[in-house]
């Protein structure tokens, strides 16, 4: 029943693909397949790779939240396979920095990178990122807190590798429908909560947007680092305290 299911999710990959064929479509299989074919790893995460990268409800409602936003440097916590990333970058013409604690994302990212040199990953955990603070004036972390017990080190990171009015977009599932806990290893349901968290971590949210619970039951929320002159004093300590403590467990490479 398990290898029905699998294949049968493999096959509705698959068809995506072709129905979304182009050159770019055909120059990143070629890559993936020089990178690493064949192998389990490679399967899940190709397949992973494709089923974000031609899935137009995500992308496109992702992209639109930010409009009128200008970045030479995207970074993206929990960037998986890439795909989210290259689609960003590819919209505002920029960089991008990609993070993820799952090395077996390692086999896409060398393919992706073989056609995409503007892209880097690295292989860390989001709760301690290895990057400078204020590295990027834009952030991005789709469908991750939701798996992270300490999720707000993640914030708190966000927060430090911004600069100043840098904008932070999240998003997390709903917590109604085939999303909710504890399904796809989602231990929160943040729905409720995630203005108040971005809030408290530093954060003004500025827009709000929640997807066609037909594809998703995703809420994005779009924020803007709050200026130090704005801070609450009991978050200025919290703050300094655990981005220095991100800071000693990793090198600054960025």
């Amino acid at each position: 029943m398990v290898f029905l299911s699998w294949l049968e999710f493999e096959i509705s990959i698959l068809l995506r693909i072709l129905r979304s064929w182009n050159r770019k479509t055909g120059k990143l299989l070629f890559a993936f397949i020089r990178a690493g074919f064949p192998s389990r790893a490679w399967i899940d995460s190709v397949s992973n790779f494709f089923n974000t990268y031609t899935d137009p409800y995500f992308k496109d409602h992702a992209i639109k939240m930010l409009q009128d936003i200008r970045s030479g440097l995207i970074i993206e916590v929990g960037c998986s396979s890439g795909a989210n990333l290259d689609s960003f970058t590819a919209h505002l013409n920029a960089k991008g920095i990609g993070i993820d604690i799952d090395g077996r994302q390692q086999l896409v990212w060398k393919g992706l990178q073989r056609i995409m040199p503007q892209l880097n990953f690295i292989h860390a955990d989001g709760r301690f990122l290895p990057l400078r603070d204020d590295a990027s004036n834009l952030c991005i972390c789709m469908e991750v807190v939701e798996h992270v017990k300490d999720y707000d080190k993640i914030l708190h990171e966000a927060w430090r590798v911004l600069s100043e009015d840098g904008f932070f977009l999240t998003s997390t599932p709903h917590g109604i429908g085939p999303y909710a806990p504890p399904r796809f290893g989602h231990i929160h349901d943040l729905t409720p909560t995630l203005r108040e968290d971005l809030e408290r971590t530093g954060f003004r949210v500025i827009k709000v947007s929640t997807q066609d619970l037909t594809h998703g039951y995703t809420l994005r929320t779009l924020a803007k680092k709050t200026p130090r002159s704005e801070r609450r004093p009991d978050f200025v300590s919290e703050v300094v305290f655990k981005a220095k403590t991100a800071s000693q467990k990793t090198s600054m490479i960025v």
